[in-house]
């Protein structure tokens, strides 16, 4: 994946059975499953999950780890769930604030971590919140107008075999200061020519459309392997991000290429290579990037 997303997305108690309280419940055996969100909205078939540094209960693009539940049986389609990661709310019970209707995690079992589960006919599941308050059987829900709000760090790795035994792997860090880390390895396992590499990290926004990208140029050689079965050095880089941009931040894109070009020059041929338009498509389906890419160099 070139592209990394850092969102946080609240998950909410609602009244009535709206359309945002309907999930896709997937058994991942032992008990633990998955919960999609299955609304019409930006964030359909994202996850319930947790953020692992403050505890709270949000959606996730993808399956990570915080996406894993412990579904416990009590009786009566009343269940509780224990989020599963590896972090310092391991075994935390999805819960609620009693007094806001917060949805929260809880180190232990009480009274908010009953949920009423229902299995609809298309066989999503609502679950309704048991617990004597003033929001008694409302709904697990998402705001499906929410903005997403970024969630720092945002962390990305990516490994691309960019010529005849020439491999590139880039980790990008973006901090909330605005600082962005690039550790950058170089692998050559051709024996009779080493290579130059070059990396552009890119930001982008909840769109995907383009708001910054590196401006040094971030080119490093490596010798040939010659005898040995691989020759490796690694490379450190930072930048600092504009803050209107970082503010508006959701993804990462690192992209890596063997001869090092001007940024001007990779635009223009993105733009204008048929064959290299369809490359970027395949690596990075369902985004807009490449369009993205092609409108700079053109009005560039």
């Amino acid at each position: 994946m070139p592209t990394a997303t850092a969102v946080n997305v609240s998950a909410i108690l609602w009244r009535h059975l709206a359309r945002g309280a309907y999930w896709k419940l997937t058994d991942h055996g032992d008990n633990i499953v998955s919960l999609q969100n299955t609304a019409d909205t930006n964030f359909k078939d994202w996850y319930l999950d947790i953020d692992g540094h403050t505890g709270s209960v949000i959606l996730w693009e993808h399956l990570g780890r915080g996406g894993y539940w412990k579904l416990t049986d009590h009786g009566d389609n009343i269940v509780s769930l224990q989020n599963t990661a590896d972090t310092n709310f391991k075994d935390w019970y999805l819960d609620i604030d009693g007094r806001t209707g917060s949805v929260i995690l809880w180190e232990h079992l009480g009274r908010g971590g009953y949920w009423k589960k229902t299995t609809h006919a298309d066989g999503t599941v609502s679950l309704q919140n048991t617990a004597d308050t003033n929001f008694t059987n409302w709904y697990l829900d998402i705001d499906g107008n929410a903005s997403t709000i970024p969630v720092f760090p945002i962390e990305h790795e990516q490994h691309d075999r960019v010529g005849d035994g020439f491999h590139m792997t880039t980790r990008i860090i973006v901090s909330e200061t605005g600082r962005l880390d690039g550790f950058v390895e170089m692998k050559c396992t051709n024996n009779g020519q080493g290579f130059t590499g070059q990396v552009i990290v890119f930001l982008l926004n909840e769109k995907n459309d383009i708001l910054w990208n590196t401006q040094a140029d971030h080119s490093y050689g490596i010798n040939a392997a010659y005898l040995s079965s691989a020759r490796k050095e690694k490379h450190n880089f930072t930048e600092q991000i504009p803050n209107d941009k970082l503010l508006k931040t959701r993804k990462v894109y690192i992209y890596q290429r063997h001869t090092p070009k001007s940024f001007k020059e990779i635009l223009d041929e993105i733009a204008k290579t048929t064959e290299e338009v369809n490359g970027v498509y395949e690596i990075i389906k369902n985004t807009q990037i490449a369009k993205d890419i092609a409108t700079a160099a053109a009005s560039s």
